[in-house]
């Protein structure tokens, strides 16, 4: 496995340190976006947003000037990645700024990063070369790390860290992918990622600071290293249920008495590590924190939580949610609900007492069982996506199909009636599609190890094959998910999930952003339990037909 290190590769270490100082000597003090937002450092690839203070010496005493940089990504020829940093100050006017500043530096922790070179005043532009394989022989793909700092009189001032990842495939017309940064991404589990319309919020249907995979890989055991290892920070998961079963890093408490749980009377004890549901508020510079709870309480159960969560783009803070019900018998599947969330507070929908459930604020969707259309004995009803006219959803763990229902809304815009279910036409039985989203006339959605998106056509049936264009692939992993498939380096890419699609304003400008999850292999060791999957959120920009610089250097998509 490759080490992270400081700074590019060894050998073009000090050529490419030695430029940026030469550079600094051409620099004039100019404007550009800021970054800006402490986030604490949870040992997540993603957060790390720094901001300083520093007295310019040429003001006086009186001229305090807050720094700012920040990083963008976007793609380059080949697998090559464009880093491009901008500086700002804000504050007394600042004099030129070779005359006080050591250096602006840019280290990424694999890979060539070339010289930075200047291309508007404060904006500059290097170019990131990924490996090309990994000591497995493999196509390498993961995260790779990258830190702007900008130094004066030998201390940071500011500092940014952003992710671009390195995926196998991405399509044409797309931007750099990278981990969304903030404290969304932990060495945890963060799956059932979705973002709000306009990109404000994301809610993680399922955080867990215990590698699930692994904990699965080692058959659940109650005393399984991999069942109880976790990298629970309270100031990144405020108030998660089930956080008080959480004894240290390496000891977790299985039994659950809400729900009258001892795996030591069980005659089939399995592991029960906590499992919760958290959304988060984005900052002013693009990154998301403020994290809140929200779900049920039954003290983190592990094996059936809310997940899947999905924004009303009508009814503001409604969110709809797939959720099996502990004492709802006979039935034992998912059934949909929605419920009003508050933000930024503690959302506990319903608690556990007895093994019953009390005071459930949620609805139920009433919806047909599709059994007629999905060719099972009983399909649950899983990952729902609200639109204005439709809620789609898929049965995930039946045939990894995707169905939809034509939506009645009354006179303040609920969704009170919901058609009998049927299946969306693309649906290919051999190969299962899930985790359905719609945006801009597309259905986004999983294909595979992939994501994928198609186009139904305007006021067309979804339920006919010549309703929807042709396929696309977006993003795709790289071969199975890690319990499948032992071999190869940890921290590659295996799969992308779960799409969600916004559109952001930044700077004014609406940009519209792919939200999606993606899964890291993990190896804890040599043996043949000792490994498991990482799972964390990405985003990229949606650019189609995207393919300008602007006379700044700035990337452009046409027409802006």
């Amino acid at each position: 496995m490759s080490t992270p290190t400081a700074a590019p590769l060894i050998n073009r270490r000090a050529s490419c340190v030695t430029a940026l100082f030469a550079l600094l000597l051409l620099v004039a003090c100019g404007g550009g976006e800021g970054g800006g937002g402490d986030a604490p450092d949870t040992g997540a690839a993603t957060d790390d947003v720094g901001v300083g203070d520093v007295e310019s010496p040429d003001s006086g005493g009186g001229g305090a000037l807050s720094a700012r940089v920040a990083l963008q990504f976007e793609p380059g020829e080949g697998r090559a990645i464009l880093v491009e940093v901008a500086l700002a100050w804000e504050g007394a006017e600042a004099p030129p700024m070779n005359t006080w500043i050591d250096a602006l530096e840019v280290t990424a922790a694999y890979g060539v990063l070339d010289e930075l070179s200047e291309v508007s005043p404060g904006r500059y532009r290097a170019t990131l070369l990924p490996p090309e394989e990994d000591e497995a022989g493999d196509i390498w793909t993961g995260e790779i790390p990258v830190t702007a700092r900008v130094v004066v009189s030998g201390e940071v001032v500011a500092e940014q860290r952003r992710v671009p990842l390195v995926l196998p495939f991405r399509m044409e017309g797309l931007g750099q992918p990278e981990a969304v940064p903030g404290l969304v991404n932990t060495p945890g589990m963060e799956d059932s990622p979705e973002v709000s319309p306009d990109g404000e919020l994301i809610i993680i249907g399922s955080y867990s600071p215990v590698d699930l995979g692994y904990c699965q890989v080692q058959g659940t055991a109650v005393d399984a290293v991999g069942c109880n290892h976790n990298t629970y920070d309270p100031s990144a998961r405020p108030d998660m249920f089930g956080a008080a079963r959480i004894v240290d890093g390496e000891t977790i408490v299985h039994a659950i008495d809400s729900l009258g749980y001892d795996p030591s009377t069980f005659p089939t004890p399995i592991a029960t590590p906590p499992v919760a549901s958290f959304g988060f508020r984005r900052q002013p510079d693009g990154s998301y924190a403020e994290p809140f709870v929200l779900g049920g309480d039954a003290e983190g159960y592990t094996w059936n939580q809310t997940y899947g969560y999905t924004f009303d783009p009508v009814v503001a803070g409604r969110v709809f949610f797939s959720f099996n019900e502990i004492s709802d018998t006979p039935d034992t599947l998912n059934d949909m609900w929605q419920v009003d969330m508050v933000v930024g507070e503690v959302n506990r929908f319903g608690y556990y007492e007895e093994g019953e459930l009390r005071g459930w604020q949620g609805v139920r969707v009433p919806i047909a069982d599709p059994t007629s259309v999905c060719g099972e004995a009983a399909c649950e009803y899983g990952n729902p996506n609200i639109t204005a006219e439709r809620l789609w959803f898929d049965n995930e763990r039946q045939t990894d199909d995707i169905f939809f229902v034509d939506v009645t809304r009354d006179a303040q815009g609920v969704a009170v009636a919901f058609s009998p279910p049927a299946r969306a036409a693309f649906s290919q039985a051999e190969r299962g599609e899930t985790m359905p989203h719609w945006h801009g006339g597309f259905l986004y959605y999983m294909c595979g190890q992939s994501v994928c998106r198609s186009r139904l056509l305007e006021g067309a049936d979804p339920r006919l094959d010549a309703s929807w264009e042709p396929e696309q692939e977006l993003l795709s992993g790289t071969t199975r998910i890690p319990w499948q498939l032992k071999g190869g380096r940890s921290g590659r890419v295996v799969a992308t999930s779960e799409p969600s699609v916004a559109d952001v304003e930044v700077d004014g400008e609406v940009q519209t952003w792919l939200h999606f999850g993606y899964i890291m292999q993990v190896h804890y060791g040599a043996g043949d339990l000792d490994f498991g999957g990482n799972w964390n959120m990405g985003r990229v920009r949606i650019r189609d037909g995207w393919s300008k610089r602007g006379d700044d250097g700035r990337l452009r998509s046409p027409g802006r």
